[in-house]
């Protein structure tokens, strides 16, 4: 969790080009998907392998989209697995 932490405030303080302290924290062959699966109007979110694709997701993200806040509020952690709730806002 202590090595999320910044890597949240890094997004949070550059409206998503903080993009950096994301990768520093991925293994090579990390495997990014979201529940919109790359729908129409969200590109991005199609599943990406590979740290190279994951920047790549990250770069759709910020060309398609305006972050206008994120926060992250809580953070729980259980063995490997970490979730972590919060808010944000985007417009497209």
């Amino acid at each position: 969790v202590e090595r999320l932490r910044p890597a949240y405030q890094a997004w949070s303080d550059t409206k998503g080009g903080g993009v950096d302290a994301w990768l520093a924290l991925m293994a090579d062959d990390v495997v990014v998907w979201s529940a919109a699966d790359g729908a129409a109007g969200m590109r991005f979110s199609a599943p990406r392998h590979g740290k190279a694709a994951v920047a790549g997701y990250f770069a759709t993200l910020n060309d398609e989209w305006e972050m206008l806040h994120h926060t992250a509020e809580q953070y729980f952690a259980d063995g490997d697995w970490v979730a972590v709730f919060g808010r944000c806002a985007f417009r497209c």
